[in-house]
C-alpha cells in the first residue's frame, strides 16, 4: 500500500492474505506432522491450502465473490489448526498445547479483525491495535513451542548418542565406547606418567552354559557376571562388554594394585551362580592382564591382555595371567 498507492486494491491484500495462509497452514502441518499422527484431520488442512489456491487465482482474475467465498471459508477453517494442535496434545505432545494457545492469540486476533472491518466492533484504538497485538502475542507463543520442539530434539539425540555407547544386554559400554574412553585414559596416563593397566576377562565354559542351558540362561550369566564387576570397580574405570562373553577393563594404578584386583575379581566372580528352574549354575571367570610399558596404543595393548588371556585359558582356566613380554 506505501508503494502502491494510486493502484492499491483488494487484490493484493487477498493475494497477500493466501500466501499467508499456504505459509502458515504448510508450517502448522510440519509443526504437528499431522500427516502422520492425525491423518484423517489432515486432509481438513489439505482443503485449506486448496482454498487459499483458489483465493489467488480469484484474485488475479478479479473474481469478487468468489474471493470473498474463499477468505470468508479461510477464516472460518482457522479454527481447526487449534483442534489439531489440541488433538496433538493429547497424544502426547506437549509443545503442541503451546502451539494451539499461540494460534488461538491468532484466531482470536483475525476474527476481531473481521467483525470490526464489517462494522460489528467500531474502529477505535482497541479494535485496531487489537488484532496486531494478537498475531505478534502468536508468534512469540509458537516460538515458545518450537524451542521446546527444539530442547525435546536435543535430549532425544543425546539420548540416542548415549544409549550407541551401550551394550543392550548388560547395560555396560560398548566395544565402540570402550577403545573411545580407554584410549583417552591411556594417553592421559601416558601423559602424567601414571601406571595403567588393561585386563580382559571370559566367562569360563560360556558355549556351554548357552547349550545346555540355553540363550536366555546364558544372558542372565553375563548380567550377573557385568553387575558383580562393576560393584567392585571404581566409577573412572573403564569397563566394557568387547565381545560375546568378552570383557575388557582399563585401570589407573600400580600393577600390584591391578594384580589384587584382578584376582578379587576372581574371587567374586568363582562364588556368583543364577537359578534356572531346580538348578543352580555358577561359572568362574578368566583374566589376563597387561600393564602399559611402551605399547604405542590401545589396540597394542589390548593383543597384550588378549594374549595373557589366552595362556589364562591354556593354564586351565579360572585364574589370573599377567602378560610377561
Amino acid at each position: 500500500q506505501f508503494l502502491l498507492r494510486d493502484h492499491f486494491d483488494w487484490h493484493y491484500m487477498s493475494i497477500a492474505g493466501a500466501f499467508s495462509i499456504i505459509a502458515g497452514t504448510w508450517f502448522a502441518r510440519a509443526f504437528l506432522q499431522s500427516r502422520k499422527h492425525l491423518p484423517r484431520f489432515d486432509y481438513a488442512l489439505i482443503v485449506m491450502l486448496v482454498n487459499a489456491a483458489v483465493l489467488v487465482f480469484a484474485a488475479v482474475a478479479g473474481l469478487t465473490t468468489l474471493a470473498v467465498l474463499s477468505i470468508t471459508l479461510a477464516l472460518l477453517m482457522y479454527p481447526l489448526i487449534v483442534v489439531a494442535a489440541l488433538l496433538r496434545w493429547r497424544q502426547g505432545s506437549q509443545e503442541a498445547l503451546v502451539f494451539a494457545a499461540g494460534w488461538a492469540a491468532l484466531v482470536v486476533a483475525l476474527f476481531a479483525q473481521a467483525l470490526r472491518d464489517l462494522g460489528f466492533l467500531p474502529h477505535d484504538g482497541v479494535n485496531y491495535y487489537g488484532p496486531l497485538l494478537g498475531s505478534f502475542i502468536e508468534m512469540i507463543v509458537i516460538l515458545f513451542a518450537l524451542g521446546m520442539t527444539l530442547k525435546r530434539l536435543e535430549i532425544a539425540r543425546s539420548a540416542a548418542e548415549q544409549e550407541a555407547l551401550i551394550d543392550p544386554l548388560t547395560r555396560t559400554k560398548n566395544r565402540r565406547s570402550f577403545f573411545r574412553l580407554a584410549g583417552s585414559a591411556l594417553d592421559r596416563s601416558r601423559d602424567r606418567g601414571a601406571p595403567i593397566s588393561l585386563l580382559m576377562l571370559d566367562l569360563d565354559h560360556f558355549k556351554a552354559i548357552n547349550d545346555t542351558h540355553g540363550h536366555p540362561v546364558g544372558d542372565q550369566a553375563l548380567q550377573a557376571f557385568a553387575a558383580a564387576v562393576e560393584q567392585q570397580i571404581r566409577d573412572d574405570d573403564v569397563f566394557a562388554r568387547v565381545g560375546g562373553e568378552e570383557f575388557a577393563l582399563m585401570m589407573v594404578g600400580s600393577p600390584k594394585a591391578v594384580e589384587q584386583t584382578a584376582e578379587r575379581l576372581r574371587r567374586v566372580i568363582s562364588k556368583l551362580s543364577i537359578l534356572t528352574g531346580d538348578k543352580e549354575i555358577g561359572f568362574t571367570v578368566s583374566i589376563g592382564v597387561a600393564h602399559y610399558s611402551d605399547e604405542a596404543d590401545i589396540e597394542a595393548l589390548l593383543q597384550h591382555a588378549d594374549r595373557a588371556l589366552y595362556d589364562a585359558k591354556q593354564a586351565g582356566r579360572d585364574q589370573v595371567v599377567v602378560f610377561a613380554g
